[in-house]
């Protein structure tokens, strides 16, 4: 069942208990921006740990408010996970674009490069060894929902490296990032219809493959 949610940031109620966000702030994101930007503010919230699932792995909630940021429409900062381990995302509410890329040995240089547009009631799963940005390409809150194992640890180094993903999702469209000096043709796959408290956990326990 997907938890019953209420938004008052810098706080949400989830299933009754409270919870203050650590915030992602505008400056957080100026390395990995397009644009270089004076701007200052509030980017987004991300609610660690706020309901249990199981002893290994962790949820999270991420309230990602309508921003244009430049040129970009907001996006979280990127990451890398340090090791193989998959991840799990659920859209609560609004829509989302997720670039997803893969290393071949070097940052600079990819292997893969997919795109998946999301919404309400939609399901995007993260590979082992991808990297991750999401985009609110919307005028409305984005609010999504994760499931990761608890030993996974974020790597955003390549991203503030590169200045970003592959790509950059922009009021004119998507952007090349020049940085990169390979990246092979962007392809597009589909979410999974559902939520992530519908699936069933043995499911959810292979985003710990060394249990």
């Amino acid at each position: 069942m997907r938890p019953m949610l209420e938004i008052d940031l810098p706080y949400i109620l989830v299933d009754g208990r409270r919870f203050r966000g650590d915030v992602r702030r505008i400056e957080d994101l100026r390395p990995v921006l397009m644009d270089n930007l004076s701007e200052e503010g509030d980017a987004y919230y991300m609610f660690r740990d706020v309901r249990p699932v199981h002893e290994t792995l962790r949820y999270d909630i991420t309230v990602m408010p309508a921003r244009i940021l430049g040129r970009e429409f907001i996006k979280t900062m990127g990451h890398y996970h340090d090791g193989p381990y998959p991840e799990i995302y659920g859209i609560l509410r609004g829509e989302a674009i997720f670039i997803l890329q893969k290393r071949a040995g070097r940052d600079e240089v990819l292997d893969d490069l997919v795109l998946i547009r999301a919404k309400e009631g939609e399901i995007v799963r993260i590979p082992p060894y991808y990297g991750h940005v999401t985009v609110n390409p919307s005028k409305s809150m984005l609010v999504l929902e994760n499931i990761i194992c608890r030993k996974c640890r974020s790597d955003y180094e390549p991203y503030i490296r590169m200045r970003g993903s592959a790509i950059y999702v922009t009021v004119d469209g998507i952007v090349r990032n020049n940085r990169y000096l390979y990246v092979p043709k962007l392809r597009e796959e589909k979410p999974d219809k559902g939520e992530i408290f519908s699936l069933d956990l043995k499911d959810l326990l292979k985003l710990c493959p060394y249990q």
